[in-house]
């Protein structure tokens, strides 16, 4: 009976024209100790805010997401997901063609930068550097390949990469080499066969892809 009457309380919280409320303004109707407060929400599944400093909650019934998971009310975002980081880990997860610091930015609507990269180095997703920015893939193998291949066909079809400057010439000769040793050719095998080998080699898809078009590559070792 006492948590029905709990539960009351903090749903009486919530209106239409007040659709978020803090924890703050909840405790100090529900007649409670703080811990049964977070309890009982937590039980009832209200969404926490990812911005403000979670300081923000409001009903799932409200939340008008969109097609990312989205909701923003009033400058206050909520993710059908949950936390802001694992809505980055479930949007990269689930992309056709991973995502830059600066897509996945405007699709949450916040800096991610530092938290991205916090991932990348705690191996829950990949960072890879393409041209001038970092471009984030799933960590499931299968997908990381066809996310690397939509990324690059991406590239091509803005016209980067077919006419691109050619790297260093030992990095030239690297590529070329990493390229005659792979028994299938493909952008993403050379790229790991070349770090690998050589951990210092500053290389990305975009050197691959200039040394493949300027030699004609394309039409014979890349079928």
């Amino acid at each position: 009976m006492k948590d029905n009457l709990l539960t009351k309380s903090i749903l009486g919280c919530y209106t239409a024209e007040n659709k978020i409320c803090t924890f703050e303004c909840m405790f100090s109707i529900c007649n409670c100790s703080e811990a049964t407060l977070r309890r009982r929400i937590h039980q009832i599944k209200l969404l926490v805010s990812y911005n403000h400093n979670s300081r923000f909650y409001t009903l799932s019934s409200f939340a008008d997401f969109d097609k990312f998971g989205i909701w923003s009310w009033q400058g206050v975002l909520f993710s059908r997901h949950g936390s802001l980081s694992r809505t980055c880990r479930v949007l990269v997860d689930n992309s056709k063609a991973g995502y830059t610091t600066k897509e996945l930015a405007a699709i949450v609507h916040v800096r991610v930068s530092d938290l991205l990269r916090i991932q990348s180095e705690k191996q829950l997703i990949i960072r890879e550097k393409l041209g001038k920015e970092y471009v984030y893939y799933t960590t499931a193998p299968s997908l990381y390949m066809s996310q690397q291949e939509a990324r690059r066909s991406m590239i091509l079809s803005l016209g980067k990469g077919q006419k691109g400057a050619l790297p260093k010439k030992d990095t030239v000769i690297a590529i070329l080499v990493a390229i005659i040793s792979c028994e299938r050719p493909d952008q993403g095998e050379v790229l790991h066969r070349l770090r690998t080998s050589n951990k210092q080699l500053k290389v990305d898809i975009t050197d691959i892809e200039a040394v493949i078009s300027h030699y004609g590559l394309k039409k014979t070792a890349f079928k």
